[in-house]
Order: structure tokens, then C-alpha cells, then sequence
């Protein structure tokens, strides 16, 4: 836990823990104060059911709850962290009814309606994914059901020409120094089922190629996961350092933070593992990579996605396989997560299994003086270049 923030509503403080990992880990974001506001002040009704999409650590949805507003709240997020930080928000606040769940959209969200849907729209965002986010949200409302939503004011104008069209009641338009909130009511007319059939295709950005083992492969590239023009340098230093693996054979792999799936395709065109499981925080990142994946390798990818925080599971029935891990240390993780990301990876892993590790050389570093410490495990070999590093690690029996 980075800190803990509080706001009041009510007469009662809130608490909300957070990491420096999520966004406004320093205080209760602007934007969302300025949303609540307006929603307390607005709405004219409590909702049955509500949804917070991109809740970060459960502001919106927590506080509506809190307010009485609604009655049964969903959070979703792409970031494992996000969820981990909002359930626990919600049981450090006695605040029952509030559920949290990863998903990248309301492209997860099946046919559940909701009475409410707010929304802290992501800044970075492409238009595309502003509309998808806008779009479904209003296509998984009841009748008379509302959408909440606030943005930076440089997105104002794109927001207002996506809603422009849609057959809904504006309740209210708010704009301060540096934020707009819009509030809106559908009725039965209203449909803005505009999202595109394959779900990721808003986030898409480049279509690039990579070469691994003599061949020749094609990869989609997404807007908000890194190595979308290329191979940054860990990566590329990781792929030679898992070269000299060629020869071991392994039961399965893991690669954890798989970003765009430069590796996860590496490991499987040079025949090092043949079952993949691609792992991490960043659900678009798990996603774009088995698409990629598949593309590549079709019925031959045997591969799966686990969206979570911690490196590895401990799995007593398979106490035995020789696994591969694969990290890439994300750049916003405090060390003292890493420590403990690293050593529990350690405890998680059976004797022959290999964990290689690459990243910026002084975390890399500094996770190697914790290893070092313990007499189960042996440096297989570091390689360094540019400020990154890789270190492969070997599990004694």
C-alpha cells in the first residue's frame, strides 16, 4: 500500500488505500470529486444497480454505494491492481453490495443492464476507445437509466461530437478549470450498439513484423501497452539471453507482463516451451498478446491468460514440472513489490524450473542481493546493456 486518502460525504470519511502504481495514488482525483458532486446533486433518484468502469481503486462506486445511491455496485478495470485495491476498499469501509471484476470494457459485460453507469474517462485514450467506452455503456442501460461520465477538458469537444446523435436527455453539463462532467438519461429508443464486432479493434495501432527462429511473423500493436513500434531493449536482451535455454526443455512456460507478445512467440517459434500461460496486471496487454498468438500459430497455440498481481500460483498438484518464467519488471512497480513478486515466484516454483527476470539494471540489481540470500536457488547468469538487464535463475530440488 502506497498511502491511504480519505474524502467525506455525509458527515462520514472514507477511506481509500492505494498504491503509487494506480492513478491519483496522492489524493481523490479532481475529476471524480467533481462527478460525484454532480451526481449527488442531479440525479433525482437511487439506482438499483450501477457499474464503474475503470474504477481504479473504487472511488465512484465505493461513494455511491456509501451515499445510498445504489443499492448493488460492479467495478471493473484492466488492472489486476486496480481490483485487488477496490475489494479492499470495500471491506475496509463496511460497504456491502459492491463486486469488482477485470474487463477492459463493458465488451465484458455480457447482457447485464444497469440502472447506472459512471465513468472517469482515461485521458490517454484513443477516440475509438472513447466511443466504445460511451457507446456500450449506454447500450447496457435500462430504461430511464443514466450514464455519468467526466473528462479532461481537452477531450470535451470529442466527447460532444461522440454523444452527438444519440437519443438521450443531457441532465446536466458541469465545467470546471480543468475537467467537464456530462450526465444523461435514455430512454427505450435509445441505441448506440456502435461497438466494433472484434472487441480489441479500438485499441489497435500498428501492424508490425518480427523475426524469431528464421520466420517471419505478424503482430497487431495497441495503443497503452509499450512496444508498439518495436522491441525495447530488456526484451531484446531477454530473447538472446533465453537462447542459450534452446537445448533445456521445460513443461510449461509462463511469461508474465507479455506486453505486445514479442516473447510469448519467441518462446514458442524456438520450441522452448509448447504450453504457454501469458500472466499479468494489464488485462489489454494478456489479450493482445494470446490475439497475436493465434494469429501466428492458430489451433498449434497452446496458451491461456491469467489476469492477477502476483507472478506465480502456487499449484501443489504440479509441485513437480519444470517450469519456465519469464518476467519483464513493469517500470511503475515500487522494489519492495518486486522483492515480494520475486520471492514468491521462488516458492512457487519446483526444482529445474528457470525464472529469468529483465528490466532496468538497478531494480534488476537489487532484486539479485534479495535472491542471493537464499541457498535453494542458483544464478544461471546476468547479462546487462543501455541501463537493462536480464538474470535467469535456476531452482534447486
Amino acid at each position: 500500500m502506497h498511502k491511504s486518502v480519505p474524502l467525506r460525504r455525509k458527515g462520514i470519511d472514507l477511506q481509500f488505500a492505494t498504491s503509487q502504481a494506480l492513478f491519483s495514488s496522492a489524493s481523490i482525483d479532481v475529476g471524480s470529486n467533481r462527478l460525484l458532486r454532480a451526481i449527488e446533486a442531479n440525479a433525482n433518484r437511487t439506482f438499483d444497480s450501477a457499474l464503474d468502469v475503470g474504477c481504479g481503486y473504487g472511488v465512484l462506486g465505493i461513494t455511491l454505494a456509501h451515499l445510498g445511491l445504489a443499492q448493488t455496485v460492479e467495478l471493473i478495470d484492466r488492472d489486476a491492481l486496480a481490483i485487488e485495491f477496490s475489494m479492499e476498499n470495500t471491506r475496509a469501509n463496511r460497504i456491502d453490495r459492491v463486486t469488482a471484476r477485470g474487463a477492459l470494457d463493458l465488451s465484458d459485460a455480457g447482457n447485464d443492464d444497469y440502472d447506472i453507469v459512471v465513468s472517469n474517462l482515461p485521458g490517454k485514450s484513443p477516440l475509438p476507445v472513447l466511443r466504445q467506452i460511451v457507446y456500450r455503456s449506454v447500450d447496457h442501460l435500462q430504461p430511464d437509466g443514466q450514464f455519468w461520465g467526466v473528462v479532461v477538458n481537452p477531450l470535451r469537444a470529442q466527447i460532444e461530437a461522440i454523444l452527438d446523435g444519440l437519443q438521450t436527455e443531457v441532465i446536466s453539463t458541469e465545467s470546471g478549470p480543468r475537467h467537464t462532467v456530462f450526465g444523461l438519461r435514455i430512454d427505450e429508443t435509445t441505441s448506440a450498439d456502435q461497438g466494433a464486432a472484434d472487441d480489441l479493434a479500438p485499441y489497435y495501432r500498428d501492424e508490425i513484423q518480427f523475426v524469431s527462429a528464421n520466420e517471419r511473423f505478424e503482430l497487431r500493436t495497441v495503443h497503452g501497452v509499450g512496444e508498439f513500434d518495436g522491441l525495447a531493449y530488456s526484451t531484446q536482451l531477454l530473447l538472446e539471453h533465453l537462447a542459450g535455454h534452446r537445448n533445456r526443455r521445460f513443461d510449461r512456460g509462463v511469461v508474465i507482463n507479455p506486453g505486445q507478445g514479442y516473447l510469448p512467440i519467441a518462446l514458442m517459434a524456438n520450441g522452448i516451451v509448447e504450453q504457454l500461460e501469458l500472466a499479468g496486471r494489464d488485462l489489454l496487454a494478456l489479450r493482445i498478446s494470446l490475439a497475436n498468438l493465434k494469429s501466428n500459430f492458430g489451433t498449434g497455440a497452446s496458451a491461456s491468460i491469467s489476469h492477477r498481481v502476483e507472478w506465480l500460483r502456487p499449484n501443489p498438484d504440479e509441485s513437480n514440472e519444470r517450469l519456465l518464467a519469464v518476467v519483464t519488471l513493469r517500470p511503475d512497480e515500487p522494489q519492495k513489490a518486486l522483492d515480494l513478486s520475486a520471492l514468491g515466484a521462488i516458492d512457487s516454483l519446483g526444482g529445474g524450473s528457470v525464472l529469468a527476470i529483465a528490466g532496468e539494471s538497478t531494480p534488476v540489481t537489487r532484486l539479485q542481493r534479495q535472491i542471493e540470500l537464499r541457498t535453494d536457488i542458483r544464478v544461471l547468469g546476468r547479462d546487462r546493456h543501455r541501463g537493462y538487464s536480464v538474470i535467469s535463475l535456476e531452482k534447486q530440488s
